[in-house]
């Protein structure tokens, strides 16, 4: 299995808006991934500064997807 981490050339989060999160996966050629780009927004796990928020600008959040394991 292959991380997409070592296939990606840029994995980032940052806040979309006080409610969401967008995640941007960029890659550089078509032969690792038919998109170049993958962008993904979801809903914020809390609002941006609320007290349990621990990432306002959501530049953290990304650091899962580095580790995430695809089959091959």
């Amino acid at each position: 299995m292959a991380r997409l981490g070592d296939l990606a050339r840029l994995i980032r989060s940052k806040n979309a808006g006080a409610f969401m999160l967008t995640f941007d996966v960029m890659f550089d050629d078509d032969a690792t991934e038919a998109a170049k780009a993958i962008k993904i927004s979801i809903p914020r796990p809390y609002i941006q500064g609320a007290r349990d928020d621990g990432d306002a600008y959501g530049g953290q959040q990304h650091a899962p997807l580095v580790e995430l394991e695809l089959p091959d």
